[in-house]
């Protein structure tokens, strides 16, 4: 999946749909990722579980140097 981030929101683009991104934030209200699409919505919120959009960002920063995230090292 695609990722782009643009120092706040992450934003991860549908495997299904050609050209349509969903935002991918932390939410220190919820103290969680929160995603946009419809399964974290509607199915993945109530049970605490992350979609695929989420995990794929978590992911993204487990695996990507911190100097290239815009961070201090």
């Amino acid at each position: 999946m695609k990722i782009k981030h643009d120092g706040k929101v992450f934003r991860v683009q549908s495997a299904r749909t050609s050209g349509v991104w969903y935002p991918v934030e932390f939410s220190r209200m919820l103290d969680r990722w929160v995603c946009t699409c419809a399964d974290f919505r509607h199915r993945r919120l109530p049970t605490g579980q992350n979609c695929k959009h989420i995990e794929a960002v978590i992911e993204y920063l487990e695996t990507t140097p911190t100097n290239e995230l815009g961070r201090k090292q």
